[in-house]
């Protein structure tokens, strides 16, 4: 059975090129919003969440925050097009996510981690 994904971003073709790419190899969920996510994850677990740190209402790293039951969301991953963020680094720190990666998303790097080959 594919690993089920979880795929955030307030971006449209964000999520639509993201979920092209991830779908030949894992079941790909999506949501436009943080407050979508929240509502999925309180009716399905998933295997991994991909959320973009920048969105209206709220960032990336507070969806993950807010989502207190690990076994729910699996990995935690937040994109960013932003160098040395502080709330990431500060979420890093904390454990509240588990990898941060740079936009545009290395395709080979994020399958690596969904399939515990990171080195980090």
């Amino acid at each position: 059975m594919p690993l089920h994904l979880l795929l955030v971003d307030d971006e449209a073709i964000n999520l639509l090129g993201l979920k092209a790419i991830l779908r030949r190899d894992y079941e790909v969920t999506t949501a436009i919003s943080a407050r979508e996510a929240l509502a999925i994850l309180a009716r399905q677990r998933v295997d991994a969440v991909i959320s973009d740190q920048k969105m209206p209402g709220m960032l990336g790293t507070e969806l993950f925050a807010a989502c207190q039951d690990r076994q729910k969301t699996g990995i935690r991953i937040i994109l960013s097009g932003y160098d040395n963020d502080q709330a990431i680094n500060q979420a890093l720190a904390s454990q509240i996510i588990d990898y941060s990666l740079g936009k545009p998303i290395r395709t080979a790097k994020l399958q690596a981690i969904l399939h515990g080959r990171d080195q980090r």
